[in-house]
C-alpha cells in the first residue's frame, strides 16, 4: 500500500477558530485538545493507493468517544455533507496507538461506497 502524508493539505485542514475550551497542542501541530471534555483530535490528509483521504482521530483519555462526540467532530472538521467512514479493519491490519481512539475517514474527490439510501418500492399489483 502506497501512503503519503499531504502536509500542506493537513495544515489547510487546521481549524483557525476553536470552540470555547479547545486549544491547539503546541508540540503537535495537527492536534487540538479540550480539557473540559477530555477529548483530543488529530487530523491529517493522506494519499493512499493514489486516492486522497481526510483522516480524523478522536480520543478520550478513559473511555471510547460517544456517537454524539464523533458526530460533532465530523460536522465541525469534515462538514455536514461530507461522507465519513469508520473502518473496522481485520485483526491482522488493526493498528492501535491509543486504547480509546476512534477514526473517521472522508474521501476527497471520490466516493468508494454506493448510495445506501433505500427507496421503498410498492409491490407489483399485477403479480
Amino acid at each position: 500500500m502506497a501512503f503519503e502524508l499531504l502536509e500542506a493539505e493537513t495544515e489547510a485542514m487546521r481549524p483557525r477558530v476553536l470552540p470555547r475550551g479547545w486549544v491547539h497542542c503546541e508540540t503537535f501541530p495537527n492536534k487540538i485538545y479540550s480539557k473540559e471534555l477530555d477529548l483530543s483530535i488529530v487530523w491529517s490528509v493522506e494519499r493512499i493507493d493514489g486516492k486522497v483521504w481526510r483522516h480524523v482521530s478522536i480520543a478520550h483519555r478513559t473511555r471510547m468517544p460517544t456517537y454524539h462526540e464523533l458526530r460533532i467532530v465530523k460536522v465541525w472538521l469534515l462538514g455536514a455533507e461530507a461522507k465519513a467512514i469508520q473502518v473496522f479493519a481485520p485483526a491482522s491490519e488493526h493498528v492501535n496507538v491509543h486504547p480509546f481512539a476512534l477514526h473517521l475517514w472522508a474521501p476527497v474527490g471520490h466516493d468508494p461506497l454506493p448510495d445506501f439510501r433505500r427507496e421503498v418500492v410498492a409491490p407489483d399489483a399485477s403479480r
